[in-house]
């Protein structure tokens, strides 16, 4: 891949098409979750849904290297957004309004997450081509905190929406659907010239490829290692707060709506933490944070109030965002331009490959340890990243 497009140090199209469709999207998930736990009293059906949808998001990893270093990377993000546009409108023309097919539910998903398995990595990967180097830390974290921004005004969408009388999920349906169509628009809007590889790479070799260079790179294989624990664990975080929401703190939808627009509030203060430091972030900065994470979490679980909770969660919400930011920064400083789509694709495989297992066992585990599922996922992050700490260290002195 050619680096001799000219660089900026910003690009509203690259900044805003992620926000318009995680609003779409998280707007759906929250009707998804709310309705679901709503209806069963359980997250094990959700889990599975869930599940089954992560396993489509490893489809989409097996194919986003090949994809992205090969393709036109602004094409492959056109593509992806009217994909998933067309399935979120064809699901809500099938849906029963009122009592949604689950095998719809499960297809509909599976859509979704195997075009943001592509799309995602893809965005990333254009940014170095895009932006300049010494401004990619400072507009990962600015695209964060706007990717976040979505997520406060998401609940406030959802919450309204959820709140109006014989609201169905159709509705949320058309509205994600209509996001992904504004995201079309942006991503066309976006100044990119395509330089194509001279020599194609299959998807097998491309996939060796990055394996050879990953391993090759000690810091990125700590980072991937990071991002399978932490994705695996987090599957816990997703399915206990509607459970927490729906059997806690009077089962009030309003409580779920304002504890996901505090998490979104977190994302967006450590987007701009983060956007403001100038020092560089290393592999240790970040697994510090994430123990930090796991105190936070164990806490909760023990004492659990409406305070704690919400609290806890704001703070949790900063520390996601700075994990996001710090990975993404990480990986485009590791890596060649012609490698970033395999090296992407690569990391949310392992990302993406353990949340099927997380959300099967915690969405079983979720209805027996209740609230102290926050101590076990805290306990779990302490000593999983501890090691990890202390494998790093030891790659940082050989």
């Amino acid at each position: 891949m050619s680096q001799s497009q000219p660089k900026i140090h910003f690009s509203w199209p690259l900044l805003t098409s992620p926000f318009v469709s995680q609003l779409g999207s998280m707007v759906y998930l929250l009707g998804l979750n709310w309705i679901l736990v709503k209806a069963t009293g359980s997250t094990a059906l959700l889990g599975t849904i869930e599940g089954i949808g992560g396993i489509a998001f490893l489809a989409g990893d097996l194919l986003v290297g090949v994809l992205v270093d090969n393709g036109n990377r602004k094409k492959v993000l056109i593509g992806t957004d009217l994909f998933a546009a067309l399935a979120c409108l064809a699901g809500a023309l099938l849906v029963t309004p009122h009592h949604p097919q689950t095998w719809l539910l499960m297809l509909v998903t599976s859509v979704l997450d195997m075009m943001n398995a592509i799309n995602y990595p893809a965005a990333k990967a254009i940014i170095p081509e895009i932006i300049t180097r010494d401004s990619r830390q400072r507009f990962n974290a600015l695209a964060n905190t706007t990717f976040n921004l979505a997520n406060v005004l998401a609940p406030l969408v959802g919450g309204l929406l959820l709140g109006l009388h014989g609201i169905t999920f159709q509705t949320f349906l058309f509205i994600n659907s209509l996001s992904f169509i504004l995201g079309v628009i942006l991503n066309a809007l976006m100044t990119y010239h395509h330089q194509p590889q001279t020599q194609p790479t299959h998807w097998w070799a491309g996939i060796i490829g990055g394996l050879k260079y990953v391993w090759a790179h000690p810091d990125l294989v700590s980072l991937i290692i990071a991002m399978a624990i932490f994705n695996f664990l987090y599957a816990d975080i997703n399915l206990v707060q509607p459970y927490i929401g729906t059997h806690y703190f009077g089962g009030q939808a309003s409580n779920y709506s304002l504890l996901l627009t505090l998490i979104a509030i977190g994302g967006v203060l450590g987007g701009v933490s983060m956007a403001w430091q100038r020092r560089q972030v290393t592999i240790q900065q970040l697994i510090f944070e994430l123990l930090i994470s796991g105190a936070i979490l164990t806490f909760m679980g023990l004492w659990l109030t409406k305070f704690t909770w919400l609290a806890g969660s704001l703070l949790y919400g900063i520390i996601q965002a700075r994990f996001s930011v710090n990975t993404s920064t990480l990986i485009q400083a590791e890596t060649a331009i012609n490698y970033l789509g395999s090296v992407f694709g690569l990391s949310f495989l392992a990302f993406d490959g353990v949340q099927p297992f997380g959300s099967l066992i915690f969405g079983y585990l979720i209805p027996v340890f209740k609230q102290l599922s926050f101590s076990v996922f805290g306990l779990l992050t302490l000593i999983a990243f501890g090691l990890l700490l202390i494998m790093t260290r030891r790659f940082t002195t050989n």
